[in-house]
């Protein structure tokens, strides 16, 4: 056999093992080695249920990410390795040429320690509008004008910014006559209100299947429940409900660990019970407040609310006197009520 024919067989041969070892280090050994790498990654400890929901799904995205990719190199070690196949030596140049070059002038390590992905750490500052600060009016105000042009403006200046806190004022444009500013708020309602029963039905749920850290769950029911409740945004049906719930959640607390029972909690647990003509439920968390708050201010204000709704001038005119005998600084609300009365 010809010499020049050995060569040309031998190199054939060494280039379809190399394409051949090349398929099978990308199919199998690869992906091993990143499922390695993978599993040493420790996950983090979650306690609250809507967490562990968004972990889920972060957790899915990732899989099916990963399976994508991992099609797409294995796609792309096959490829690569009918190339070598088919061009003896000169696929082998190419590929082995453009990794080295890759590795000597750009391959780098990539800083990120200046690059900020969180969204709570950006503070955007936006130019002031003139024309839009000094034309401000309270939506009552608005809504009682036909100037149909300036309702819609100010509906749309209302929730481009922050709404929770504002939904109150929102809901009094449903009676609006012109039906793009009605439209308008019932949307934003509707999208806010909705949120707000989702994450409370899966808190509530979560509460109730596990007794892991059961009072801290119920602290931070109570501090997103009452803002969206003061507004007075539901049915009386639905309010009345919530209400029921944030009461038991209460009860909860002062079970396992009434230290945790903020006046606030008090306070807001109170007022949303008056509200609703639950005066036994309110006479009894007074009782309560004033036996665990002493020397505070929070139990006098409840049970001054509290009298006045029921109409017991006796025990108003009372409380008042014994706040004032007390040595406990007073608010402004309380001051005003001190001013009416006297």
């Amino acid at each position: 056999m010809d010499s020049k024919l050995l060569i040309v067989l031998l190199i054939l041969l060494a280039n379809s093992l190399i394409a051949v070892l090349y398929v099978i280090w990308g199919l199998f050994f690869v992906p091993a080695a990143n499922a390695a790498r993978n599993n040493k990654k420790q996950p983090s400890l979650i306690e609250d249920e809507k967490e562990e929901d968004d972990a889920d799904i972060e957790d899915e995205d990732a899989a099916a990410g990963a399976k994508d990719e991992d099609k797409y190199r294995r796609g792309r070690y096959v490829l690569r390795a009918i190339i070598i196949f088919f061009c003896p030596v000169a696929g082998l140049l190419y590929f082995g040429c453009s990794n080295l070059f890759h590795r000597i002038f750009f391959h780098k390590e990539v800083d990120l320690t200046a690059v900020i992905f969180s969204k709570d750490r950006i503070q955007q500052v936006m130019r002031s509008d003139l024309e839009q600060e000094i034309n401000l009016a309270s939506i009552e105000e608005a809504i009682a004008v036909s100037d149909y042009r300036n309702q819609r403006q100010l509906m749309m200046n209302v929730l481009r910014s922050d709404i929770k806190d504002s939904l109150g004022s929102i809901s009094l444009a449903l009676n609006s006559q012109d039906s793009e500013t009605s439209h308008y708020a019932a949307t934003a309602l509707r999208d806010e209100l909705g949120g707000f029963r989702s994450n409370v039905q899966k808190m509530y749920q979560a509460l109730r299947r596990s007794e892991h850290n059961r009072v801290k769950r119920c602290c931070e029911m109570i501090e997103y429940m009452y803002p969206m409740l003061r507004q007075s945004v539901f049915p009386i049906s639905e309010q009345r409900n919530y209400v029921n719930m944030m009461n038991e959640l209460a009860g909860i607390i002062y079970e396992k660990d009434k230290t945790k029972l903020k006046p606030a909690y008090y306070e807001g647990l109170i007022e949303q019970l008056i509200n609703l003509e639950n005066y036994s439920e309110a006479q009894r968390w007074c009782d309560i407040a004033k036996a665990e708050l002493a020397g505070q201010l929070v139990p006098y204000k409840c049970r001054l609310r509290l009298n006045y709704s029921t109409h017991n001038r006796e025990q108003f005119f009372e409380t008042m006197r014994e706040l004032k005998a007390s040595d406990i600084p007073i608010d402004n609300d309380t001051l005003e009520i001190f001013r009416i009365f006297n």
